[in-house]
Order: structure tokens, then sequence, then C-alpha cells
């Protein structure tokens, strides 16, 4: 059983919801319910996850959309830097000189 509330299903709709697991998949799980989900999903995850556990993923997983990751940062109080999601944006950030 993957523990998370049958109601988030529709959030899963491109992957067997059945086999997710919540420690194995949890960075899929953390990023797909914030983007996606509304404060039902998000007060879930924060009583499902620790702080280090959304901190962690905060910083690791490129997904976020960009009013996700700033509220991450802000309420977590980490540094752009130390985001992969704005490590992969400013990477993207170049000039084309054809």
């Amino acid at each position: 059983m993957n523990n998370i509330p049958l109601e988030f299903k529709p959030y899963f709709w491109d992957t067997q919801f059945e086999v997710l697991d919540i420690r194995a998949n949890m960075s899929y799980i953390i990023v797909r319910l914030y983007n996606e989900g509304d404060f039902q999903q998000i007060e879930w995850l924060e009583k499902t996850y620790s702080v280090d556990d959304i901190k962690s993923v905060a910083r690791t997983a490129r997904g976020f959309i960009p009013i996700v990751a700033n509220y991450l940062r802000l309420k977590y109080k980490l540094n752009k830097e130390d985001m992969a999601y704005y490590r992969n944006i400013h990477s993207m950030n170049y000039v084309y000189e054809g």
C-alpha cells in the first residue's frame, strides 16, 4: 500500500498510482503535489514528510514550477544557489551569438 490518499490519484494521472511508494518516490510525489495540488495536498505533504525531507527535495529537484520554487525558497529560507531549480534556470540563460 502506498499510503497516499486515494482522492489524490488524479494528480498522478500519468503514473501507476497503486505502486507509488511514499519513501522510494518521495521526490516525485513532493514535486507533483506542490505543483498541482492545493492546500489539502500541501497539508498532507507537510504531515507526511519531515521538514528535512521537503528541504532536501527543494534543493535537488528541478521540476518545480516557478511560483512553487520561490515559495519553498522563502518558506525554508533556502538560497537560490543551493536549489537545483535555480541552477538549472541559470544554466539555460545564455546568449546566442550565431
